[in-house]
């Protein structure tokens, strides 16, 4: 009976390092192929194309990774200098580059915190929360067009370097998959910040018209 029994937990012992190694080697991770028009790849993990951001267009696309709290966004811009400069003004510093598929991707990186204040019901008063976002911005440019990739996320670390979570096991699997298109007619910042503020403008007056009462 103990022979047996040893036998039986030694297939089960070998039968779990397996299942685990497989699943280390991602055999059962989860992936998420995007394909837009000047960008196609694959992101590891759930993701899911949220149309109801903002800037949402066919040239700034965005997707969400709930479980994960990852945020990644897609844009092609004709001459992006200036949202460059932006992102450098606001503290983003480069920690690296790597070729993939033909294009070579500048990564930058920045950790950034937002406060909120949340009310205190017990005593009446207001303290305030910190919530930590680290982001990782990879700009390329090829044919004349550059090509944005912004991820980032309150929950999955990164840091400066790249062996951080979220670099190690996002960003960098995401760049390797990449490939970028070539966009005959790339739009402006300013052609895609109209856009966004048109649809939104347009959803509210829609919004409104849809709550009001007939004549």
């Amino acid at each position: 009976m103990n022979k047996k029994f040893f036998a039986l937990m030694t297939i089960l012992i070998g039968m779990v390092s397996i299942l685990v190694g497989l699943y280390s080697v991602g055999v059962f991770s989860v992936e998420t192929d995007f394909d837009t028009e000047f960008m196609s790849g694959t992101i590891h993990g759930e993701a899911f194309l949220n149309t109801n951001h903002p800037r949402y267009s066919p040239w700034w696309v965005n997707y969400e990774d709930k479980s994960n709290n990852i945020n990644y966004t897609f844009l092609v811009l004709k001459n992006g200098t200036f949202l460059k400069d932006v992102f450098k003004f606001s503290g983003f510093q480069k920690i690296g580059s790597q070729k993939n598929n033909g294009v070579k991707w500048n990564i930058y990186y920045l950790k950034s915190k937002r406060s909120s204040h949340v009310p205190n019901n017990e005593n009446s008063s207001i303290s305030e929360s910190q919530i930590f976002y680290y982001n990782y911005l990879c700009t390329a440019r090829k044919n004349g067009t550059d090509y944005f990739i912004f991820v980032y996320s309150s929950k999955i670390k990164g840091s400066n370097s790249n062996n951080s979570d979220l670099y190690s096991n996002y960003l960098n699997p995401l760049l390797k998959t990449v490939k970028v298109k070539k966009v005959d007619d790339p739009p402006t910042f300013q052609e895609v910040y109209k856009t966004s503020i048109y649809k939104k403008s347009h959803a509210k007056s829609e919004k409104i018209n849809n709550n009001a009462s007939p004549t």
